[in-house]
């Protein structure tokens, strides 16, 4: 049977993790702790009836019993955008895939008047329209269609 240790008086205050109450303290003794193939020596805090038993930080570390990692291996973007280079080239148009659309029957269509466009911004919108029809993004219509949504032109800065 190992003897009992005798108790110190602490001279530390002591908080539970994330806690701003002391703890009561009955005292602090010296000793080795084993764990695995680890033997280190360590003041051992005595809290009284009520608090559940906790390793401090350093212990844990140096009896191996949690690890930490200080640095993690970040990809730059360069070394991504050509790993991944196919997702980042292109519109991205789904193509060969049959989608249901969910429509309410119900729900009149509504056929919207068009919106006024400042006049120095008309050949930028003409050219971005152009450039979205040639890509397959949208489609000119000529008839008329039961459903009709103005554009709204926001300028990236």
């Amino acid at each position: 049977m190992t003897p009992v240790p005798v108790l110190t008086k602490a001279k530390i205050k002591v908080y539970a993790y994330g806690q701003s109450t002391l703890l009561a303290l009955k005292g602090v003794f010296q000793t080795t702790i084993t764990y695995e193939s680890r033997t280190i020596p360590v003041k051992i805090y005595v809290v009284k009836e009520g608090h559940g038993m906790f390793l401090g930080c350093k212990a844990a570390e140096d009896l191996a019993v949690v690890t930490f990692a200080f640095s993690i291996h970040r990809d730059s973007v360069t070394e991504l955008l050509a790993q991944y280079q196919g997702v980042f080239k292109g519109i991205g148009c789904l193509k060969g895939k049959e989608v249901k659309l969910h429509i309410d029957r119900m729900v009149q269509p509504v056929a919207l008047c068009h919106w006024r466009i400042a006049f120095h911004l008309g050949p930028q919108v003409e050219k971005e329209l152009d450039h979205l029809e040639k890509a397959g993004i949208i489609e000119r219509v000529t008839g008329p269609t039961p459903s009709v949504s103005p554009i709204v032109v926001a300028r990236k800065p």
